[in-house]
């Protein structure tokens, strides 16, 4: 097997990492520009900006039930900062974590997912992102309560997408050349 490596400008995402998958190669790298789009296209850019081949980019989003259909967050870290995420109590959510890598010229997308609910009577500001107020499905603790009791990775869409990277459970797949350039915007 090739030797890969998750790059990440995130200390706690590569630690999880590291809990997960503990035979992964860690590398801190620099933080990349998220195109404003659909959780599909914010990895795919992510992973022709950052352009070396075996090296796995991660996102993740939410996505809520939000009116009869589901609705991408991608920018859930400065829905956070701004304090704007609380409008979401109690809706149906989901935590979806897709890792890239480009390999041989093509471009190779797994993913995971976890239902859950999103309520903030315990939320904790400085917690590590979403954690403090996502619910996994079945569970009345959060993904902070969880990781505090060593169970976060039974209720992790990053463990997910890990385990189908490790067993090559392609989401998406496609060629290099075939991803148009990118005209639109940016997030913050």
């Amino acid at each position: 097997m090739e030797k890969y490596y998750l790059v990440s400008s995130n200390e706690d995402k590569l630690k999880e990492f590291k809990n997960i998958l503990p035979e992964i190669k860690l590398k801190k790298g620099i933080d990349l520009k998220e195109v404003l789009s659909n959780s599909l296209d914010v990895i795919l850019y992510k992973v022709l900006e950052l352009g070396q081949e075996y090296n796995i980019v991660e996102d993740t989003i939410l996505e809520i039930y939000i009116k009869g259909e589901w609705k991408e967050l991608v920018d859930i870290r400065f829905l956070i900062e701004k304090g704007e995420i609380s409008q979401y109590e109690g809706l149906k959510a989901r935590w979806l974590t897709s890792l890239g890598v480009l390999k041989n010229e093509e471009i190779f997308v797994y993913r995971g997912i976890i239902d859950g609910v999103l309520s903030f009577n315990k939320y904790i500001k400085d917690s590590f992102g979403f954690d403090s107020f996502f619910y996994p499905n079945g569970k009345n603790k959060s993904l902070f309560e969880l990781n505090k009791e060593g169970l976060k990775s039974n209720y992790s869409a990053r463990h997910d997408a890990l385990i189908n990277f490790k067993q090559n459970n392609i989401y998406y797949q496609v060629l290099r050349k075939d991803v148009p350039i990118w005209n639109g915007s940016y997030q913050k």
